[in-house]
């Protein structure tokens, strides 16, 4: 069974936490974070490149190491297009308080060894 990723896009989250005094480190920032690591398997190893659609390097080229992205229809008011800079995490349950006990960024360094969690 694959971890479970979520998104979170801190820039964002300390303009919201001007607006509204809320916990957003806990509860469902994490879980329903509007852009979790979409066709990220963090157990799905060997990858196999003679697939087109399989590549080491993200659609602009760069290596994700970590993968970023960006809250779906970007950030602000108008949005950003793009992929956004900030890391996909693979998220680890806590203890039931709804904060995560780890927060590691997926990444995908080698073909063979597909999507792995590391530490940021």
């Amino acid at each position: 069974m694959n971890e479970p990723t979520a998104f979170v896009d801190n820039i964002e989250l300390v303009l919201r936490s001007s607006q509204v005094a809320a916990n957003w480190g806990t509860g469902m920032d994490y879980g329903a974070s509007n852009a979790p690591g979409i066709g990220i398997a963090t157990d799905n190893p060997g990858l196999d490149q003679s697939l087109p659609s399989w590549t080491r390097l993200d659609q602009d080229g760069d290596a994700r190491s970590p993968q970023v992205g960006q809250i779906i229809g970007g950030g602000g008011g108008t949005g950003n297009p793009g992929k956004g800079l900030e890391a996909i995490e693979v998220v680890t349950n806590g203890d039931g308080d709804g904060e995560p006990a780890s927060l590691e960024q997926a990444e995908l360094n080698l073909l063979a060894t597909g999507w792995v969690s590391a530490a940021p």
